[in-house]
């Protein structure tokens, strides 16, 4: 059929988009899709890793961007609920536009078994064949004696491979490895088997794959997945160092958001009884007058086109764990959950107040870097004048005794001219010696905290806190990711030391005035020395020396 002018010119600027950005090439093999905005946040995210600019910035606010060092980013995880299009953009559309725009590269895809692999493999092998690939990109052309649906490779050297988990990765090199639906159920994700395998795999199998473009662009990943377990592969990925310096960006997105109105206020005396943020009115008047109220928030479904709202409410009632995991990103394990997720309230991190009635370091300490060894937890945490609980900073590593030491001595110094009390250390084995290094050293006010219970009962003692709604949390870190997986499996998690140190920071809060000032005993403004105070008859009775009651100990 021939075209217009006119048309021939749309054409053209269509194909003229797609060479430039992957926004343009969804658009063209697309072209009756009708995108909601969290499709077009993953595109600009995948366009700029592509180009090989994307860093830790992106997403983020002004002010987020001012607390979070900027440093390339190579590394891409996506978690997003079943359905919702995360495959077909990392798994099909990308891999074809990576392939085509430069014919000479390397990509890895892989999946949980050969099935799933292949299948995205026949879907891109299928796309790159369409007429708009070799009209967008003249240099792309598959090699005509390999075009297997789990192999083929382009005129200009370049290749591309779909394996599933287990499957031979030996002599083949990878610019961009895909790795999408590492677990195809509950009961892979739940067996610690199947875990250790995949993420096994993933180190020595895949990651060896990865080298850099031959312009010199370095190799870059994505991972794609819906969230099963504390303990699968985004979790693992998360307990890394790339990931603790910002090397890694996590694209997450849930079924159900609750999204603030702005300008829109509602009493906290007005919210539902079992809402966390609740406070009853004698309790209101304790606080300052913008404390008495929130910021109005409404349910929003993620993609409201295809899921309601009112389905998505629907499949949460069915299997709240389940959903929680699969639609929300929040995995728990059965035994856990102790502390609920939505129980944590936010603070922007350029809005925390700034100066607290107390700040304390609560700590968790171990002495060994080996990996399978315990982490050791430094997590700073101020009382405001309200009485609610910020945890300001969390610092977390495997240290050896003399760079832990070095540390706890570095961060006293950074806050002790902002107001430190003093540094909390869990009074145990690995603790005393600890306490006593650090006591010799001037400027540092050590207290050796004393656990006479277990941990879940320490939790327990300090659990209304947190479910009242009192504990605020910065609304971006980068440590927040795996805080919130620690104290969404406690006790059954992989770790604890996290919670362990939350625990010692709330209960010191939590017995301080929120005045910021220590208990005082009464002052005597009388002379005891003076005979005629024991005898005055109109105060004691003669003779009588006075009895007191209700003065403490």
């Amino acid at each position: 059929m021939s075209l217009t002018a006119q048309q021939a010119a749309q054409h053209l600027l269509r194909l003229k988009a797609a060479e430039e950005g992957f926004l343009g090439w969804v658009r063209l093999v697309q072209p009756k899709w009708v995108l909601p905005s969290f499709h077009k946040h993953l595109i600009k995210a995948l366009d700029l890793l592509e180009k090989n600019e994307l860093t830790s910035h992106y997403g983020k606010s002004a002010a987020e961007r001012q607390k979070i060092e900027k440093v390339p980013v190579r590394n891409l995880l996506i978690t997003m609920p079943p359905r919702h299009g995360k495959s077909t953009y990392g798994s099909v559309l990308f891999p074809a536009y990576f392939m085509a725009k430069k014919p000479n590269r390397f990509l890895m895809s892989t999946s949980y078994n050969s099935q799933l692999a292949t299948d995205f493999g026949r879907q891109v092998r299928d796309l790159c064949q369409e007429p708009v690939v070799s009209q967008t990109f003249p240099d792309f052309e598959m090699s005509p004696d390999s075009r297997a649906v789990d192999q083929w490779r382009t005129t200009s050297g370049g290749a591309a491979y779909f394996i599933g988990v287990g499957g031979t990765t030996s002599g083949r090199a990878a610019n961009m490895l895909i790795f999408d639906d590492p677990f195809k159920s509950r009961e892979e994700a739940e067996s610690a088997t199947q875990r250790n395998k995949v993420w096994n795999y993933y180190v020595s199998a895949l990651s060896t794959r990865l080298q850099p473009d031959n312009d010199g662009t370095p190799p870059s990943q994505i991972h794609i997945q819906t969230r099963w377990h504390p303990d699968d592969l985004a979790g693992r990925l998360m307990q890394t160092d790339d990931w603790s310096e910002g090397r890694w960006l996590h694209i997450n997105f849930k079924a159900i958001e609750d999204l603030e109105i702005p300008g829109e206020k509602v009493s906290r005396a007005q919210l539902p009884k079992d809402d966390p943020k609740y406070l009853e009115g004698t309790k209101l008047q304790k606080l300052s007058h913008g404390k008495r109220y929130i910021t109005k928030t409404v349910k929003t479904a993620l993609w409201d086109e295809r899921f309601s709202l009112e389905d998505l409410e629907r499949r949460q009632r069915l299997n709240p764990r389940e959903f929680a995991s699969l639609y929300q990103q929040t995995p728990y394990i059965e035994g856990g959950n102790l502390i609920r997720s939505h129980w944590w309230r936010t603070y922007p991190s350029d809005m925390k107040p700034e100066r607290f009635v107390s700040l304390i370091i609560a700590c968790d300490t171990a002495f060994k870097a080996k990996e399978d060894n315990d982490y050791s937890v430094m997590l700073v945490m101020g009382l405001d004048t309200s009485g609610d609980i910020y945890v300001v900073e969390n610092h977390r590593g495997r240290y050896e005794f003399p760079e832990l030491k070095r540390r706890m001595i570095t961060l006293n110094n950074l806050w002790r001219g902002k107001g430190l009390r003093g540094i909390y250390i869990e009074d145990k084995a690995s603790g005393q010696s600890l306490i006593q290094e650090l006591k010799r050293e001037s400027g540092v006010s050590v207290i050796p905290y004393k656990v006479s219970n277990d941990k879940v009962s320490r939790l327990n003692a300090v659990l209304p806190l947190i479910e009242g709604g009192r504990v605020f949390l910065p609304s971006t870190a980068n440590w927040l990711d795996n805080f919130y997986d620690e104290c969404q499996t406690f006790p059954s998690g992989t770790y604890d030391d996290q919670v362990d140190a939350l625990s010692i920071g709330l209960d010191v809060l939590a017995r301080t005035p929120a005045t910021g000032e220590y208990y005082k005993p009464p002052a005597f403004t009388l002379d005891f020395n003076d005979k005629s105070f024991w005898s005055n008859p109109k105060e004691f009775g003669k003779g009588k020396k006075p009895t007191w009651k209700g003065w403490g100990e």
